[in-house]
């Protein structure tokens, strides 16, 4: 049976939109990886607010989020949160998940380290956004970012902190705070 012009046009134009939608897809995720991440302990790290620098590298940043650190809407009580978590976790370890480089023009070697901060199963940037002191995108990785996460390992992470901040929006905490205007 052949088939008239129109119908074969159609069907391979859609074929052709559909590997450009997949190959567009999958080269705009995060770039996953096997390799062991850097980890540090938590309390190496001098923070002030959701930055922190170490004395062995003054030249790199640590942050706890990785998009939208410099414009993200933050909570009144966040950097408080974040003193508190870190009290009720001494144990806790910074692990980078993304490393911007450089981060400072008259240095090119700095590096801005974006980190989860892991204490067991607790995870303080997952506890901020549950608490509403910040977004879930703050926490989550932009297309194209190289990571030493698994892709596993990420999508649990996104799972959780997107339930997070639906729970924050739920009960109406931090920035999620109807009452105070945000």
């Amino acid at each position: 049976m052949k088939l008239p012009g129109s119908i074969v046009s159609v069907a391979i134009a859609t074929l052709t939109f559909s590997i450009l939608v997949i190959a567009t897809a999958q080269d705009q995720q995060a770039q996953f990886s096997s390799l062991r991440s850097e980890k540090y302990r938590a309390s190496e790290i001098q923070w002030k607010g959701h930055f922190g620098g170490r004395k062995e590298e003054p030249h790199n940043v640590y942050c706890l989020m990785t998009q939208g650190a410099f414009r993200a809407p933050t909570s009144d009580d966040f950097e408080e949160l974040i003193k508190i978590w870190l009290s009720q976790h001494p144990n806790a370890e910074a692990s980078v998940v993304y490393i911007l480089s450089p981060s400072l023009t008259d240095f090119p070697d700095s590096k801005m380290k974006s980190v989860w901060v892991v204490d067991g199963e607790d995870n303080l940037n997952i506890y901020l956004v549950r608490k509403g002191g910040c977004p879930a995108g703050t926490m989550l990785l932009n297309r194209g970012d190289k990571t030493a996460l698994t892709r596993e390992e990420y999508e649990s992470f996104s799972k959780r902190v997107n339930d997070a901040e639906q729970l924050a929006k739920k009960d109406s905490l931090g920035i999620w705070n109807k009452l105070d205007g945000s």
